[in-house]
């Protein structure tokens, strides 16, 4: 049961209100404070108070966590931000380098990953026959 921290204070303000007055009755009546949680209806009252304040608290994390995620996703987005604005840099600086520095590395993979291929393919039909 979601509710506005404003409707739940003033929950609060009047279950200690009733509280209030039957604490009154029982002190007319000589009930003494020891022997006041034997009667049904301060225990009653003494449990609407406590979940009103236990919602409070609930509302009160709540909204704590909700401004932590709000700042934790504008970090984001100026990070985000960030990144995009350097990229274009970092791309140029890539066009600049020469293709010819690039080709002899890819040709040297190539050579070995064909052999790397044929091993591994042996052992693995070794293995399906076995």
């Amino acid at each position: 049961m979601s509710l506005d921290e404003a409707t739940l204070k003033r929950q609060l303000g009047r279950a200690n209100e009733d509280m209030a007055v039957w604490v009154k009755v029982l002190e007319t009546n000589g009930v003494p404070a020891a022997n006041r949680r034997k009667d049904a209806t301060w225990r009653r009252l003494n449990s609407a108070t406590n979940t009103i304040r236990r919602r409070l608290k609930a509302v009160a994390a709540i909204s704590a966590r909700e401004e932590e995620a709000a700042k934790r996703k504008a970090e984001k987005l100026t990070a985000a931000v960030a990144v995009v604005e350097k990229a274009p840099k970092k791309a140029a600086k890539v066009a600049k380098q020469p293709k010819a520095a690039k080709e002899p590395k890819a040709a040297g993979k190539e050579k070995g990953d064909g052999k790397k291929a044929e091993k591994g393919s042996e052992g693995k039909e070794k293995k399906k026959k076995e």
